[in-house]
Formats: C-alpha cells, sequence, structure tokens
C-alpha cells in the first residue's frame, strides 16, 4: 500500500528526525541529563504535534483502526 504525502510536512518529519538522530547517534549527549532536558524543552511540542497531527493522518483510516485496536505496551 501506499499513499500520497505533503512535502512539506514529510520535511517536517524529515527534520525533526534529524534533530533527534542527532541527540541519540552521540553517546556524550543522550547521557547528558541537562542536554536531554534541553532537547525535550526545545523539541517536544514539535514530536507531538508530528506524531499526533502529521504522521497520524497519513495514515490509511484502516490502518489508523488497526494502531487504535491493538494492545497498549
Amino acid at each position: 500500500m501506499k499513499v500520497e504525502v505533503d512535502a512539506s510536512e514529510l520535511k517536517r518529519v524529515f527534520i525533526l528526525m534529524e534533530h533527534i538522530h542527532d541527540v541519540f547517534h552521540q553517546e556524550s549527549k543522550y547521557k547528558d541529563p541537562e542536554k536531554i532536558v534541553e532537547f525535550v524543552n526545545t523539541y517536544y511540542p514539535e514530536i507531538r504535534d508530528v506524531y499526533y497531527d502529521v504522521l497520524w493522518d497519513m495514515l490509511p483510516q484502516s490502518m489508523q483502526k488497526q494502531l487504535e485496536d491493538r494492545p497498549e505496551t
């Protein structure tokens, strides 16, 4: 199954993943509590928006239903 996505939204997700990657690929960053707090304070609003609005809206309804019905982890 393929879905069409808005290129600007895809770019937004890519940039967010770039920031996440920057933190987690360097041990000196992810093991530093101050850097993690800074990251969370800076990027959580974007993570929340991308998770709840951008990515969710990209999913076909059938897949949304599957995700809603899965057991919680």
